[in-house]
């Protein structure tokens, strides 16, 4: 990618906010063009995040509010990097099977007649060596035998390779029939917990499946000040600490996922009453978290806390009316300390 921005740095000084914001806009505009394209629902969400970003900065932007936009270029762009380089992965090894079924297929096919080369070559330094009329005779005889085997061979080496490459062909059909429907899971680099689409697919088969399920949301206290404060790799250390935390205290039966923002979902199964669930959660997220990051060559001690609130998923039909709930809850309803689900 080549984008010239000399014009842009040769502007008039009462000129140069409105050159730099342009050319701002032109580098998120190729990073978008010329991204690679791996799973390509994957590409075009990170084309809509590129996107968003570049209409998130507006005409006259700070400048803390570009470099809270540029952390989330990079973050986005690292992201995106380490999942196409997942799927290439999982495209070579399907790759890989192929080719190793296509060699063992043509050593078959050419180690078939190994035997009878072997005789004819014994043949002919029986013909070298021949000095009486009953040798050749009897060489000719030999050869004769051989020759018919030989064409047996042939015959049922040709019906052999037929199939064997008939097998090679349905094997390839079935290996690229599971590359187009095995779904990539799709797992947050920073908490290491599959992201907030597979918790919606989840939800959605869990309502059509009627089980008695309830949907805790936490939200991380603090992480947006961490993250101004020590950068956003301090953040994602606290946030991979708490969901871990939440892995280790729950059941190993219920599912964790990352939300959205600071957020996580978790999905527990439970035939209890709601008094007895909510109490369940109440002691697990009662207790005092610490935990130590690192910041370049210091370590940092951060106290680890979390607003949540529980959901009856079979109760808040239709499925999406609970997406808007969780969400209200993480972008308005999460000041207070207590559990404020029903």
């Amino acid at each position: 990618m080549f984008i010239s921005i000399k014009r842009f740095l040769e502007s008039r000084s009462e000129d140069l906010p409105a050159a730099l914001l342009r050319m701002v806009q032109l580098l998120l505009q190729g990073i978008e063009t010329h991204a690679v394209k791996g799973d390509a629902a994957d590409h075009q969400k990170f084309i809509e995040d590129m996107q968003k970003i570049r209409e998130g900065l507006g005409e006259q932007p700070a400048a803390s509010e570009v470099l809270v936009l540029a952390g989330s270029v990079v973050k986005s762009m690292e992201e995106y990097n380490n999942r196409t380089a997942r799927f290439i992965h999982a495209q070579c090894a399907e790759l890989q099977a192929m080719v190793g079924m296509l060699t063992k297929t043509m050593t078959s096919i050419t180690s078939g007649s190994e035997g009878s080369i072997t005789r004819l070559q014994t043949i002919e330094k029986h013909l070298h060596k021949a000095s009486m009329i009953e040798d050749f005779q009897t060489a000719k005889l030999r050869m004769g035998e051989c020759l018919e085997t030989l064409r047996g061979e042939i015959v049922l080496q040709r019906e052999e390779s037929a199939q064997t490459v008939a097998h090679l062909r349905s094997e390839i059909e079935k290996s690229q029939e599971r590359m187009a429907a095995k779904p990539i899971r799709r797992t947050d680099l920073a908490s290491g917990v599959p992201e907030r689409s597979e918790a919606e697919t989840a939800l959605v088969a869990v309502a059509k499946e009627n089980r008695r399920l309830f949907a805790v949301i936490f939200v991380v206290k603090r992480v947006s000040l961490v993250n101004s404060r020590f950068g956003y790799a301090a953040g994602d250390q606290v946030l991979h600490f708490f969901a871990q935390h939440l892995v280790q205290s729950f059941s190993s039966a219920d599912k964790l996922f990352r939300w959205s923002g600071p957020s996580f979902l978790l999905l527990m199964e439970r035939r209890e009453s709601h008094d007895k669930v909510r109490a369940e959660v109440t002691r697990i997220t009662s207790q005092r978290l610490t935990t130590t990051i690192q910041v370049g060559a210091r370590s940092v001690l951060l106290p680890v806390a979390a607003n949540w609130a529980m959901f009856p998923v079979l109760e808040i039909r239709p499925v999406q009316l609970l997406f808007q709930q969780l969400d209200s809850f993480v972008h308005g309803g999460a000041g207070s300390d207590d559990d404020v689900g029903a």
